[in-house]
């Protein structure tokens, strides 16, 4: 997978960060501590499932909006609301693959799933962070 990864400042409080295809960030520091903005996650792998002809597929695409607070210098708290326009947690038969793909587009005939598909739609996250700075 060909990754672009992209780290740019734009004034005092824009800032575009990422590995596009798979995450990028607009964040907008609205005070020192607080911060809000759009993000992507792209997510795109397979697993062999062990002991057996199969094999797992995850595939996500979140686009959503975020705020984040700082509770201390190196603690932060992100809320983000997001819908996932992909949503694949599929199992497929081993030799039931794409012929070939470009990134997150397969090309040729679709694996036949085994296992039933998820809806797209609506997610929250919550997370926590530690963030070491550089000075």
């Amino acid at each position: 997978m060909l990754l672009l990864g992209l780290d740019w400042r734009l004034g005092q409080r824009w800032r575009l960060f990422g590995d596009l295809p798979t995450s990028f960030t607009a964040s907008y520091a609205a005070t020192s501590r607080v911060n809000v903005g759009f993000n992507l996650i792209g997510i795109n792998t397979a697993y062999r499932l062990v002991n057996n002809d199969q094999y797992f597929q995850y595939q996500q695409g979140h686009y959503g909006l975020f705020a984040e607070a700082y509770l201390s210098t190196h603690w932060a708290l992100r809320a983000t609301a997001a819908y996932a326009a992909t949503r694949r947690l599929e199992v497929y038969a081993k030799d039931d693959q794409w012929p070939a793909t470009l990134d997150y587009i397969g090309l040729g005939q679709a694996p036949t799933s085994l296992s039933p598909r998820l809806e797209k739609g609506t997610t929250l996250r919550l997370t926590m962070s530690y963030r070491v700075y550089d000075q």
